[in-house]
């Protein structure tokens, strides 16, 4: 019997450590049947297609956070139109990073360690959606459209998702 696929976010954040919270928690062995599924290699690879392609498509708005060499993790908001983030295949997406204030944080952070996780909330559906990745930098070159606004290129490779509770979001209504 082929065990049930688990999502690849599983092995990436059930360490030793959680593990242990969850069971002195007692919420341990509702988990405990994706630790063996996962340990079978069963580990179903993340793909950007359906609800998680179509809410990168609607993004306006993200946390992006890395981790510095010192080990101190640092979280940034990026926001824009509708847009702002492509799906480039089934693997990975991208983001233009804007000129800010200059104090290059997030980019200096993936010199030393190519981890990322974004943090989707939609306030008016009350979901959200977490996305872990590895990520390269490239800088644009001064012939490209907006060049003077748009400085470098984020490309984020896919590692794991997850779709989060939606208990504790508030809902916001928009009027426009």
């Amino acid at each position: 019997m082929k065990a049930a696929a688990v999502p690849a976010f599983v092995p990436i954040t059930f360490t030793p450590a959680v593990r242990a919270a969850q069971a002195q928690a007692r919420s341990r062995e509702q988990f405990a049947g994706l630790d063996a599924a996962g340990e079978a290699g069963a580990v179903r690879a993340p793909r950007i297609e359906g609800p998680v392609a179509d809410w990168l498509r609607r993004a306006d708005s993200f946390f992006v956070a890395t981790v510095s060499s010192s080990g101190w993790p640092y979280v940034q908001h990026r926001g824009g139109a509708p847009g702002m983030l492509r799906v480039v295949d089934e693997r990975h997406f991208e983001f233009d990073d804007v000129a800010g204030n200059g104090q290059m944080i997030t980019v200096g952070n993936l010199r030393d360690n190519d981890r990322v996780m974004l943090i989707f909330v939609d306030y008016e559906q009350r979901a959200r959606l977490k996305l872990w990745g590895r990520a390269t930098v490239s800088e644009l070159t001064p012939d490209e459209p907006d060049y003077d606004r748009r400085v470098r290129r984020i490309r984020i490779r896919l590692e794991a998702a997850s779709f989060n509770c939606s208990a504790f979001i508030p809902q916001m209504v928009r009027f426009e």
